[in-house]
């Protein structure tokens, strides 16, 4: 099975907005400045921001990278930042898919219904639910084990037999190392529901693209794994 067939349709690499290996006047101390004034005036820091495109500065270029990127230079863990990721390029091709929006959204449907027929006899996760009266159109397919410790198990399961399932997200905001980030942010209440959720969470692959007999594998697979618990 071609793991690029069956990914969850996540992002990755997108493109940057600073390049290592160029040199502009002034750049370098703006940037600096940049870095420095994010945490005390974000706003000002995404006006100013926009206007450059190039650094020599390696530890300038981590930098704005990690803030362009929800704060995030791997997987899962997050700081303060933004979602500045958006290109003149990928805009275009964006604005081109837009004419085929409503009709993807529809094949996301039906495969999330697909799922969700093929997976509902299983016993140790649960599956995700579509409320009624409302157009759910699955940006991702998410189910929960019902039991945290399986949920590694069972990724690790899928993606040795080439399915390429991921987790949104495993780390929830407030066990994010240094959260609020120097912030004015408490926790009010149990948030209990988000703890479970980023303990337990898989997401399928989901998107467009898929064919029944994809969404049938990975179906089967899961079964499979359901069974050896």
């Amino acid at each position: 099975m071609d793991r690029r067939a069956l990914g969850a349709g996540h992002a990755v690499g997108a493109s940057p907005i600073v390049r290592a290996g160029w040199k502009v006047a002034d750049l370098e101390g703006a940037l600096a400045r940049i870095v420095q004034d994010t945490i005390l005036d974000p706003v000002a820091c995404i006006a100013r921001i926009k206007h450059f495109r190039l650094t020599n500065d390696p530890d300038i270029d981590a930098k704005v990278r990690k803030l362009r990127n929800h704060g995030s230079n791997k997987r899962n863990v997050h700081s303060f930042g933004f979602n500045s990721r958006l290109d003149d390029l990928h805009a275009g091709v964006l604005s081109a898919k837009l004419k085929h929006i409503h009709a993807w959204n529809d094949q996301r449907i039906q495969w999330a219904a697909r799922y969700t027929a093929g997976l509902k006899g299983g016993t140790h996760f649960d599956l995700p639910h579509a409320r009624p009266g409302y157009r759910h159109v699955f940006h991702l397919y998410v189910i929960e084990t019902k039991n945290p410790a399986h949920r590694d198990p069972l990724v690790d399961f899928l993606v040795k037999n080439g399915i390429d399932a991921k987790t949104h997200y495993s780390i929830a905001i407030h066990k994010q190392d240094g959260y609020p980030w120097g912030k004015g942010a408490r926790l009010v209440g149990s948030v209990a529901n988000a703890e479970q959720n980023a303990a337990s969470c898989v997401s399928l692959p989901m998107y467009p693209e898929l064919t029944a007999a994809e969404v049938d594998y990975v179906v089967a697979k899961i079964l499979e794994w359901d069974k050896t618990v």
